[in-house]
């Protein structure tokens, strides 16, 4: 059974294959040397529809045409979500195989260069099938399997299909596939074959729905999906540890490795989600070794799955939104919005790799399902590329590296350098809440909005307390304090605040370094009590805090039954 997993964060994401035998057979394969994997596919067609099918078989060693073991897979050749896995399978230079016993536990594990020509046997099947009603597939499979078995097929097909016209095998090693050249584009692997042509014939069938609800449709029901997970914001401090551990470096550390452990328990129980950020990935690309680069990033990716918090001008508009619309007027620390990390991209590098004339009028809906799928270590090949995320430049970064020396010069109070630095931000990003509230508000309240918001701002402005636009109001505090303490502001510094402006908001345990969680937890600020956020830059802080979630688990399922 093919299915996904992360053996090598150097490679990420892959389809391995999964033999599980709950048997006492299962010794059997574990003391067979050597062992081989045989492969072949075929199509059947009956009054049901069109099966396609591939049986896999492990010979006895030495003798070929005798198989130890059979295996059967089946696929629907009319859904391209069946046969993706399978193209990304086919373009691995090498597919790995795990045995495992009826308790899941690994037995054995095998490792096979790529000799299979898969592709070419999903095309002939397509082939064969084309003028051929879909129908019934699971009909049509059990009626295939009621007739068929296991040796029949055996039979009838491996004698013809593992020899070419010249006579060789078709597991010869000189059918073996190449690595995918370096100037390979991301959007062009395998995994996006199928998702283009399942994106096209779903919006050739909803014309109706516009680019915008469709997008805004897909971020929700994320939105929704991730309700019941704890969010745990985590600097790149602690990824760079963790990949230490994963990659069985020199440099790790003993606490990262229980702690690297008790998270993947707990993402596979859905307990957890780790999302990524723009100072995350900003700080991602500064890794100068592309194999590092890409460890981290596929590491980041099984902690995220893509998902990221938004931008921070785009967290200002939302926050804006939300006190616009309140009827009471309440204010609120708790604010987070998700998107996904691909489509911080504009739509170029999409276009180039899949775009035609043909589906012109639905590609803005294509290319954001395309975007959807791209992985952090996907994006940080394209940032190689030379195709950047949509960003800004931000003058009030320059203006506030200057405050220190200002600050020398003449001595102000933390409460107006806070105010200063809120009134640079109102400014900054006035002009993106506008434009882009309009529309909506507009309609929603009608004329008096605007001066509505302009009010809003400027009591922003020139207050010092929290709850109208969080991600402004932590990243104006902490560039105040900074000052305010007597400490420079330099391009790491406004990174770090950065990280906490987007994090503290939005999670429940937010994991920096010791000088941030020194300056999040300041008496000037108190941003944990403020959040009710557990800020720490402590790794045995953050292998407790993941042991209390761990141990809490038990107690939420047994109140929601």
């Amino acid at each position: 059974m093919p299915t996904r997993a992360t053996l090598d964060l150097e490679i990420g994401n892959e389809i391995v294959l999964v033999i599980r035998d709950p048997t006492s057979f299962i010794r059997t394969l574990q003391k067979t040397e050597p062992i081989n994997l045989r492969m072949f596919g075929g199509i059947e067609s009956n009054t049901f529809g069109c099966v396609g099918f591939f049986l896999f078989w492990i010979p006895v060693p030495l003798v070929e045409q005798v198989p130890l073991a059979l295996y059967d897979f089946y696929i629907n050749l009319y859904q391209e979500a069946s046969l993706a896995p399978l193209r990304e399978l086919a373009n691995q230079t090498h597919w790995h195989l795990f045995i495992v016993d009826q308790h899941s536990q690994q037995r054995r594990f095998i490792e096979f260069r790529n000799t299979f020509r898969l592709n070419e046997i999903i095309e002939t099947m397509q082939k064969g099938c084309a003028n051929i009603p879909a129908g019934d597939f699971d009909k049509a499979k059990t009626s295939f399997m009621a007739r068929r078995t296991l040796n029949d097929l055996f039979c009838e097909g491996p004698t013809k299909s593992t020899v070419t016209e010249e006579g060789l095998s078709i597991f010869h090693d000189t059918y073996a596939l190449p690595a995918t050249a370096e100037d390979c584009s991301p959007l062009r692997k395998a995994r996006f074959v199928g998702l283009f042509h399942e994106s096209v014939s779903h919006h050739r069938a909803n014309p109706s729905v516009s680019h915008f609800d469709y997008t805004k449709q897909r971020l929700q029901r994320l939105f929704g999906e991730l309700g019941g997970k704890q969010v745990i914001y985590l600097d790149v401090c602690h990824w760079i540890n963790l990949r230490h551990v994963w990659l069985q470096s020199a440099l790790a550390q003993p606490t990262y490795d229980t702690i690297l452990r008790l998270s993947l328990g707990l993402l596979n129980k859905g307990a957890i989600l780790c999302p990524v950020s723009g100072p995350i990935f900003q700080e991602l690309m500064k890794q100068s070794d592309p194999k590092s680069r890409a460890a981290t990033a596929n590491l980041i990716e099984l902690f995220s799955h893509g998902v990221t918090l938004v931008p921070l001008e785009e967290a200002f508009v939302h926050q804006c939104y939300g006190f616009l619309v309140s009827k009471d007027g309440a204010e609120s620390t708790r604010s987070w919005r998700v998107s996904k990390i691909g489509l911080w991209f504009d739509d170029r590098p999409v276009k180039s790799a899949w775009w035609s004339e043909e589906i012109a009028d639905i590609w803005d809906k294509v290319s954001v399902d395309l975007r959807w799928e791209l992985r952090v270590c996907d994006c940080q090949e394209l940032v190689g590329r030379g195709h950047s995320p949509v960003s800004r430049e931000r003058p009030f970064f320059e203006k506030w590296a200057s405050l220190p020396a200002q600050q020398k010069r003449m001595r102000r109070s933390f409460r107006d350098l806070t105010r200063e630095c809120r009134l640079d931000l109102a400014k900054e990003f006035r002009h993106d809440a506008v434009e882009r509230l309009e529309p909506v508000l507009g309609k929603l309240i009608g004329q008096g909005w605007l001066e509505r918001l302009d009010t809003e701002l400027a009591t922003f402005g020139a207050a010092d307390d929290f709850g109208k636009i969080p991600c402004c109001e932590i990243l104006a505090g902490m560039c105040a304090a900074q000052v305010f303490r007597g400490g420079k502001i330099r391009p790491n510094d406004l990174l770090d605040f950065l990280h906490a402006s987007m994090g503290i908001p939005a999670s429940a345990g937010y994991f920096c370094d010791k000088p941030m969680e020194c300056l999040a937890r300041n008496k000037l600020l108190n941003l944990d009590k403020v959040f009710g956020v557990k800020v720490s830059g402590d790794p045995l802080e953050l292998l407790g805090y993941l042991k209390q979630v761990d141990a809490d688990m038990p107690a939420k399922s047994q109140g929601s039954g």
